[in-house]
């Protein structure tokens, strides 16, 4: 018995605490390994009304428990432990025991180097975003720059303008702009 509760103990990570359960049950019809009583219910065909019996009956079995199937050869498995039963098959299949704590630090490992290279990625492209914040910035100012010239070649055509065709009302707002521009760059 304790070779029994040591297993239990190794797959279920507890201590079996279902012993007085068991020994209730064990002796039970349903519970007994060498269960071969077929059934003998007798179902209403919906259909015709007649009466038959089931279509698949539990075929007789031997006492003996089929490791590879979690119940016995005859009695069908449910669904959930059908499922039950891939994901073990899975979990086997990843990783033995013995490999579990290499499998655990390579696992680790990996989430560190992903971890780091997120970070980098990260970096970089923060990087990235502030150089081109950078750049926006930098092409503003050189827009600025543009407008600021453009607006200095304007100015120095009207002071250049050709004032000779120009009546008197013209020609004296063309000098109080002129005079408006020297005083805007300090030329006397």
């Amino acid at each position: 018995m304790q070779a029994v509760y040591k297993i239990y103990f190794q797959d279920e990570g507890e201590k079996f605490t279902f012993e007085a359960a068991w020994r209730l049950l064990k002796d039970e019809p349903k519970w007994l390994a060498g269960s071969s009583e077929a059934s003998t219910k007798i179902r209403k065909n919906s259909a015709s009304g007649a009466y038959s019996s089931p279509s698949n009956p539990l075929t007789p079995t031997s006492s003996k428990y089929d490791s590879s199937s979690p119940t016995l050869s005859g009695r069908p498995i449910g669904q959930k432990a059908a499922k039950r039963k891939e994901k073990e098959k899975l979990v086997e299949m990843s990783y033995t025991p013995n490999v579990k704590y290499g499998s655990l630090k390579d696992d680790l490992k990996m989430k560190i180097y992903l971890m780091s290279m997120f970070a980098h990625d990260y970096a970089r492209i923060e990087g990235e975003k502030l150089e081109i914040e950078r750049k926006n910035v930098d092409a503003k100012i050189k827009k600025a720059e543009i407008a600021e010239e453009i607006l200095k070649m304007n100015d120095l055509q009207i002071l250049s303008k050709v004032t000779s065709n120009m009546d008197a009302r013209q020609l004296q707002s063309h000098e109080i702009l002129c005079d408006m521009i020297r005083e805007k760059y300090g030329i006397n």
